[in-house]
């Protein structure tokens, strides 16, 4: 240490603020598909889970999907149809 210098002395470094993350618009397509097909993530956003939930859902057969080559895209009418299915009435 240089003699008349304490340790942690210095010049004050004012702290950086990080903006917020955008909100993130729901593509009508996911980036890196065609024609409404989505992928994981963009299924979750529609489903408003997770996309883990959604690889499990996948994983159990609950979820239909389209496979290409290693990939998992999901249809919007697949999701409707899971949303309706899996609706619970009210009971009066």
């Amino acid at each position: 240490m240089q003699p008349g210098r304490e340790h942690g002395a210095g010049p004050k470094v004012a702290p950086v603020k990080m903006a917020p993350p955008e909100e993130e618009h729901i593509p009508t397509t996911a980036a890196g598909t065609s024609d409404g097909l989505l992928d994981y993530q963009a299924a979750a956003r529609y489903l408003c889970t997770t996309a883990r939930h959604v690889r499990e859902l996948w994983a159990r057969r609950q979820l239909a999907a389209i496979k290409v080559g290693r990939s998992v895209r999901f249809t919007k009418a697949d999701l409707d149809a899971f949303i309706a299915a899996n609706r619970v009435r009210a009971v009066r």
